[in-house]
């Protein structure tokens, strides 16, 4: 399938992120199986209530714009486990709206795992203005799908969708940076040169999300009244996995 804030050591043109949560909005045919593991409760998405406990497995490419905290392990990625619900202040799950979310921590608490970001593929030449030019480590994100009519849950087992919406959000405010996001989503007016990317529901259990070398981020940066600033466009390609803890 091919379509289109702790502080540490840095990497160039890349940054890791801790206290990230992610939101992922998906959707299909009808419902393949029925959901397992419910939380019972609100419909908040992963670590909450009425949410179905999930897992998410990063591939790490080569090349690859968003990876885990486990990209510079020289093999398999065997030194850290996946991203799994209530383990090592993970919240992991799929709401009963379809929507899938990883967060990392719960408002500013550290976070033990971390998310790993680069920003150094510029598409747009002189409109570029990352709040990092080379890379480290950072804390308070956020990562959210939403609004794309896409429901996970209701997808049947092979089929593709291309039109999902991706929305990462970073609290920098420890660097004198604020809010910024990252959006895969040209329905935004501030954002139509980016591209949605792709959701494949492999079985009853699993679904892969990818952005593709081709795909297009959108960085804006939020001022005064929630005003959100154009960036510029970045290559920023990803694959990961969920699948139902």
């Amino acid at each position: 399938m091919s379509k289109k804030m702790l502080w540490g050591a840095t990497l160039p043109g890349c940054v890791v992120l801790a206290l990230v949560w992610a939101t992922m909005a998906l959707s299909g045919g009808a419902l393949a199986d029925p959901p397992p593991h419910n939380h019972g409760g609100g419909d908040d998405g992963g670590g909450g209530g009425g949410t179905i406990a999930m897992t998410a497995t990063f591939q790490n490419r080569p090349g690859d714009g968003l990876m885990s905290d486990c990209h510079d392990c020289q093999t398999t990625c065997d030194c850290l486990p996946p991203y799994i619900d209530k383990v090592d202040k993970v919240g992991a799950g799929i709401s009963t709206r379809g929507n899938f979310r990883l967060t990392l921590t719960k408002g500013n608490q550290p976070a033990i795992r971390t998310l790993f970001y680069d920003f150094s593929d510029c598409v747009s030449p002189g409109e570029c203005t990352p709040p990092f030019q080379n890379g480290f480590s950072v804390g308070p994100a956020n990562v959210v799908t939403s609004g794309s009519g896409i429901d996970l849950l209701e997808m049947l087992v092979g089929a593709v969708r291309d039109d999902l919406r991706l929305i990462m959000s970073l609290n920098l405010d420890s660097v004198e940076n604020g809010l910024w996001q990252i959006r895969f989503d040209p329905s935004n007016a501030n954002c139509s040169g980016s591209t949605f990317v792709t959701v494949e529901r492999i079985s009853a259990d699993t679904w892969e999300i990818e952005a593709g070398p081709e795909d297009v981020a959108c960085l804006t940066k939020q001022a005064g009244g929630g005003e959100h600033i154009f960036s510029g466009l970045y290559h920023m390609p990803f694959k990961f996995t969920i699948n139902f803890k």
